[in-house]
């Protein structure tokens, strides 16, 4: 295909291990109201919230990077926290602040913490966000990570205290991608939200376009020019593995305007609104919500490969199938799935009874696969359905049984 697609599985996997890693610290009753104001002479004026940012105890390096990161995200994230640096004030997750104090600095909500870095090397970060003014605990977590998830810590710690402090959900746990003309190659990369810790997802000599997260956030979608005919691409980012999921020609009704630069020709340097995440904005959300749905129609097909097995048979026409396979076909559609949790193809038999007209009377595990999740897929599956087809003679048996696997 003539692009290379590297694994990013070292920043995949660690973001998602950092979000379950996260523990709630609890001092106190923990308010779930956002911080006062500071009082001002009029007020009819609603000050933007101040969040003045401890000293925090333990390793300078690590608590400097903190601060360095929570100041920069609240600041990125446009909503209304003004942070402070309060160095001379130290903070500890447990200590309890001198109220006066931090109001005579102009806060009306402070931060602070303790990180500590163990011989095994892991670190061990505590925080804790009080409203100064209300003179209350806000709340609380504690990270024990690798050492090198710091970074990510710190921003696990600015989403904490963006919600804490409005009621906003932060995103500074979200990844970005870009893609990037570097020499005569078009590189895709994945990084921080702040555009740290930058790694390359894909590279290709042709272009690259329309670059956007699928809601799971484990995958990625994209148009690539890198054949005679553009393509829509799913791409694992853990894993690097990429599937062609259906021509860009789909995408014309639409994104029109979009579509426009490589159907039928492909344009040789694509304008650089395409290249970053936002494109959709521009674009709209059919455009956006119809690349997704291509790209998810690769899914399957994806999946097969990262079990080593090989791709499905080109799909025939009804006539052209058995009985057996339009009974499959059927029930397909009713099975919900993530065939990632299993290891292979493994197999399940059910037993299901029918009524003269096709209809599911019932339907039992007959033989269980070894994986009980995908044996209760399978059977609600069987049971949804409802009705089978009939055979050429227009009939059905009585009682059959079905042999079923995720992947077919």
């Amino acid at each position: 295909m003539g692009g290379d697609a590297p694994a990013v599985c070292t920043m995949a996997c660690r973001w998602g291990r950092l979000l379950a890693a996260a523990i709630f610290l609890g001092i106190g009753a923990a308010a779930c109201t956002t911080p006062a104001a500071i009082p001002s002479g009029d007020a009819s004026v609603v000050s933007p919230i101040r969040l003045g940012i401890g000293s925090f105890y333990g390793d300078a390096e690590t608590a400097n990077l903190f601060v360095e990161v929570l100041r920069a995200d609240l600041r990125r994230g446009g909503t209304s926290i003004g942070t402070f640096d309060a160095s001379g004030a130290k903070l500890g997750a447990f200590d309890m602040p001198d109220w006066a104090s931090w109001q005579a600095r102009g806060a009306s909500a402070a931060i602070g913490g303790r990180v500590e870095i163990r011989p095994d090397g892991r670190l061990l970060a505590q925080v804790r966000i009080w409203d100064v003014v209300a003179r209350q605990e806000l709340g609380g977590l504690q990270f024990d990570q690798p050492v090198e998830d710091r970074r990510l810590v710190a921003h696990a710690i600015a989403n904490f205290a963006q919600e804490k402090l409005t009621g906003v959900k932060g995103s500074f746990l979200d990844r970005r991608i870009k893609i990037s003309l570097k020499g005569t190659r078009y590189v895709m990369s994945i990084s921080d939200s702040d555009g740290a810790n930058e790694q390359a997802a894909l590279s290709s000599p042709k272009p690259l376009l329309m670059p956007l997260w699928l809601p799971d956030r484990k995958f990625l979608t994209y148009v690539s020019l890198e054949t005679s005919t553009p393509a829509v691409w799913l791409q694992e980012a853990a894993s690097g593995m990429r599937e062609p999921a259906a021509a860009a020609m789909q995408l014309v009704k639409a994104c029109p305007s979009e579509a426009a630069l490589f159907v039928p020709l492909p344009i040789q340097t694509p304008p650089e609104q395409l290249l970053e995440e936002g494109w959709e904005k521009h674009a709209g959300a059919a455009c956006k919500a119809r690349l997704l749905a291509l790209a998810n129609q690769a899914e399957a097909a994806l999946a097969r490969r990262r079990l080593g097995l090989p791709p499905r048979p080109a799909v025939k026409a009804d006539s052209e199938l058995s009985w057996a396979e339009r009974v499959a076909k059927a029930i397909r559609p009713n099975i919900v799935f993530d065939v990632s949790l299993l290891t292979g193809n493994p197999a399940v038999d059910i037993n299901a009874q029918l009524a003269p007209d096709g209809r599911v009377l019932g339907a039992i595990v007959e033989k269980p696969s070894g994986f009980p999740d995908w044996d209760a897929a399978a059977l609600r599956g069987v049971l949804k359905t409802e009705r089978l087809p009939l055979d050429v003679n227009g009939r059905v048996p009585p009682v059959f049984v079905l042999r079923m696997r995720p992947l077919h």
